[in-house]
């Protein structure tokens, strides 16, 4: 066998291969390169096919699978979902759920539980639940029960009981019937119950009765009404009321109304009489009253009355009387040439040449002077005071003021505030300017300028600095950026990231280092990953991934184990002189 080659060997049938015979093939990550060749038989090689594609019979398919040709199937098929673009021919088809189609579903017998169809056309059906649809046509329908919005029959439509919202029909025969809405060119019958009756005219034999009753014209004899309303009506002869009579709008009588009492809102009469007259609003030219004129409100142009008694006088013009006494009184205009106010006198404007107040309480005053012991009030305008003890309230405010001392909770200087010694525990200024200042707790601004100065700490948002000098150890916390450059004597620890055009330095110890560029006399570290390029007189290490390597000599330790020392997935080339290989050479298939 060995001196043959394949192309030599006896041919042997498909149909003739047992299932122990045998297949040669190379194990290619074998690790003993002797035990690379292997054999298989043909029942191990199916068993290997059989996870890649279907066998002749008990397959199954995992994942979609697409037909391109046709599928005949001559057993029974189950699936759980089949879709299809073209016509498919069944000669029995049993669905177990729902069968959900977008072209028509056609056949001598259909049978269901459900079925929605946008249009069903057939010969005959038997419903045994219901039918639903927008449209139902036929030429005979039998319904023990029929529900829908609107139903048209063309001859006849009969039943024991047929109810709808609306029923249009030339004539309807019936022993009872419950209407909501009746109406013809003319109803009969014995009796009718109706809520509302309307139509042009109506003529009742016997009684009319109901507990509304409306019309433009109603004639009749008699009748007993508990409520009558009318709109512009003209009655002739007597109105006689037994009870009460109520008018909404307006009653014009051209002879006498009578009763024993009379109300209304208004009401214009030549003459009234009466022992006691209780009206809401009596207008006149004049009027007498011989015993007494009382009411909530009584409004005239003049009046003249001995003795007035109220709770409340107002008078458009004027009120004038030897002697006016009242618990309270509200004047536009008061004048008198003296008077005793024993609570409380109150106005937008009270002038006059003398007053005497015990407290006076306002929310503006004129006064050319002001004198007293104490004089308070929620803003005091002056043009100029002069204070010779205390000057003290919530809120003082003035263009210039001029202290000796000034103590405040707090104050708003809008312009300048300035003196020897300005002291407190919080100030806010926009620009402070002084020789000296020493700053107990805390100095904050968007900008502090000055020539030197001392702090112990500080959180600075910006530093900006010329030639700074900082001496002892300082701990910057945060990120700390020096637009120009900066050099550092003894030694810099950075937790973060130390980024820049230039880094020098006799030592350094970084986790990372990241830069476009760098050039290193000597880089130690575990690993290193270099994007484009690491060059060198000697690169050494112990595992190194290159995608390509140009160098004179490279030099490969023995690897350990079945480990390879050198692996390389390209091409291998020298320069013009060859590839100089030192050392053995093992090449293994």
């Amino acid at each position: 066998m060995a001196n043959r080659k394949i192309s030599e060997f006896p041919l042997i049938g498909g149909t003739e291969i047992d299932e122990v015979d045998l297949l040669t093939l190379v194990h290619v990550f074998e690790v003993d390169p002797t035990l690379r060749n292997k054999k298989i038989t043909f029942s191990g090689f199916k068993d290997y096919l059989n996870l890649y594609y279907v066998p002749g019979s008990g397959g199954v398919f995992t994942g979609d699978t697409t037909i391109s040709g046709n599928l005949f199937v001559t057993g029974n098929t189950v699936v759980t979902t089949l879709s299809g673009q073209n016509l498919a021919s069944f000669s029995g088809v049993y669905v177990e759920n729902n069968l959900t189609t977008d072209g028509t579903i056609s056949g001598q017998t259909v049978t269901g539980n459900f079925g929605n169809f946008g249009q069903l056309q057939v010969v005959s059906g038997i419903f045994t639940s219901f039918l639903s649809g927008q449209t139902i046509t036929g030429d005979t329908a039998l319904f023990d029960t029929t529900t829908g919005g609107t139903a048209t029959f063309t001859t006849s439509v009969s039943g024991a009981t047929i109810t709808g919202d609306t029923v249009l029909a030339t004539q309807v025969t019936g022993v009872s019937g419950v209407f909501t809405s009746l109406s013809g060119s003319q109803i009969s019958g014995n009796t009718g119950a109706f809520t509302s009756i309307t139509g042009v005219s109506g003529v009742f034999t016997s009684q009319l009765s109901g507990t509304t009753i409306t019309g433009n014209t109603i004639q009749g004899t008699s009748g007993f009404i508990d409520t009558l309303n009318v709109q512009n009506q003209e009655i002739s002869g007597t109105f006689t009321v037994t009870g009460n009579a109520a008018f909404n709008s307006g009653i014009q009588v051209s002879g006498l109304i009578s009763g024993e009492t009379i109300t209304g809102i208004s009401g214009q009469f030549t003459s009234i009489t009466g022992q006691v007259i209780n009206a809401t609003q009596i207008t006149g030219v004049s009027g007498v009253f011989t015993s007494q004129v009382s009411g909530a409100t009584i409004t005239g142009n003049t009046g003249l009355f001995t003795n007035l008694t109220a709770t409340l006088i107002t008078g458009t013009t004027n009120i004038s009387g030897a002697f006016i006494q009242a618990p309270s009184g509200q004047f536009q205009l008061l004048e008198s040439v003296s008077g005793v106010f024993t609570t409380q006198l109150s106005g937008a404007t009270i002038t006059g040449d003398a007053g005497s107040f015990n407290t006076l309480t306002g929310n503006t005053a004129g006064f050319t002077t002001v004198t007293g012991q104490t004089v308070t009030g929620g803003t005091a305008a002056f043009v100029s005071g002069v204070y010779t003890s205390t000057l003290s309230g919530a809120t003082i405010t003035g263009d210039t003021g001029l202290f000796s001392n000034l103590q405040a909770v707090s104050g708003i200087f809008t312009t300048q505030v300035s003196g020897a010694t300005v002291t407190g525990d919080l100030g806010l200024f926009e620009n402070l300017q002084a020789v000296s200042g020493i700053f107990t707790d805390t100095l904050s601004g968007n900008t502090i300028t000055g020539t030197t100065a001392l702090f112990e700490s500080g959180v600075f948002l910006n530093l900006t600095a010329i030639n700074q000098t900082f001496s002892g150890d300082q701990t910057i916390s945060g990120n700390f950026a020096v637009e120009g450059s900066g050099s550092f004597g003894s030694g810099l620890s950075v937790s973060g990231t130390l980024s820049g055009e230039t880094v020098t330095g006799t030592t350094a110890q970084f986790i990372t280092v990241t830069g476009g560029t760098g050039q290193f006399t000597s880089i130690t570290g575990v690993s290193g990953v270099f994007t484009a390029q690491v060059s060198g007189a000697t690169v050494t290490g112990n595992t190194g991934l290159f995608t390509n390597i140009t160098g004179q000599t490279l030099h490969v330790t023995t690897g350990s184990g079945a480990t390879p020392a050198l692996i390389c997935s390209g091409v291998i080339s020298g320069d013009a002189g060859g590839l100089i290989i030192q050392g053995p050479l093992i090449i293994l298939p």
